[in-house]
């Protein structure tokens, strides 16, 4: 391991395929930023990358860490839940990184750690502009003011799928005054429960 004079870069050379998760864990523990961009030379090293890296940080938290993988969107030849998957992946990873943008995202940031696991072909994607990506995102606040009509038009036209068990990202299920909706940029979904107008 070698330092710069400054400081402010770190070489590391040698290290191991099987060791590169705990060393970037240790790395994150060590040095502290809102966000770490790591690059991969393909997809599937980069989620061993991740998995590893969030093992590692188990083991020994420091501040709470989020890792993600931010894959290639896929051509509309492939199989279309792995095209589906692909394009929810990539838009968690730029709604975390808008989020950080606002000023109670930057304030959070300072108590946490966003670790981006990626590959070049897929940094070389185009994605949506910010006013666009924003303009189609949902924000939702426990205990402000919400229409439970207005909120399914808003699903609706978001093209999520009204079904009986909510069970897949993209749809939403409603029972009585209750919304169960699974975000497309989630790991599971979420339960909305009105009580008039309010969350």
């Amino acid at each position: 391991m070698s330092a710069a004079p400054d400081q402010a870069r770190i070489k590391l050379t040698g290290i191991c395929p099987a060791a590169r998760g705990a060393v970037l864990a240790e790395l994150v523990r060590a040095h502290s930023a809102p966000v770490w961009l790591v690059i991969a030379d393909e997809l599937k090293t980069a989620e061993q990358l991740a998995e590893d890296v969030v093992f590692f940080h188990a083991a020994a938290p420091a501040t709470p860490l989020s890792v993600l993988v931010f894959p290639e969107s896929q051509p509309d030849t492939r199989d279309m839940r792995e095209a589906f998957a692909a394009s929810s992946d990539r838009l968690a990873v730029l709604s975390k990184l808008r989020a950080l943008r606002t000023p109670s995202g930057a304030h959070l940031s300072l108590n946490s750690t966003l670790l981006i696991v990626s590959t070049p072909a897929a940094l070389l994607q185009q994605v949506p502009a910010l006013e666009a990506f924003a303009a189609r995102e949902l924000t939702l606040v426990r205990g402000e003011p919400l229409s439970f009509t207005g909120l399914l038009e808003q699903l609706r036209a978001l093209d999520y799928d009204s079904e009986a068990v909510c069970e897949s990202p993209g749809h939403y299920a409603i029972r009585g005054g209750i919304i169960d909706v699974y975000p497309v940029t989630a790991t599971q979904p979420y339960r909305l429960d009105f009580f008039g107008h309010q969350l």
